[in-house]
């Protein structure tokens, strides 16, 4: 996740998004999953074309590689779920 999150800053150094998935990624290695999700989110929600648009970033390139990040993102945050229901569950 801190992989993405330096591939993030690098590429888009005044979004914000980048900060949340490192904040994810720090949440969720001090096991507060439900804290990993909410950064997790928001930097999805900040990748969002309208938000993308807002930053001044109108280029076809700007748009396809927030939507990569946004995909990125999202599978991170589908990842942290797993894991959340793979401790719930009960051992066999």
């Amino acid at each position: 996740m801190r992989d993405l999150s330096a591939r993030m800053a690098r590429r888009f150094p005044q979004h914000p998004a980048h900060q949340h998935v490192r904040d994810a990624a720090t949440m969720l290695d001090l096991g507060q999953h439900d804290g990993a999700r909410r950064h997790l989110n928001a930097a999805i929600a900040s990748l969002s074309p309208l938000q993308i648009r807002r930053m001044g970033l109108s280029h076809d390139e700007d748009h396809q590689d927030a939507k990569l990040f946004m995909d990125q993102a999202h599978r991170h945050l589908l990842l942290v779920k797993d894991h959340e229901d793979a401790r719930k569950e009960p051992a066999q």
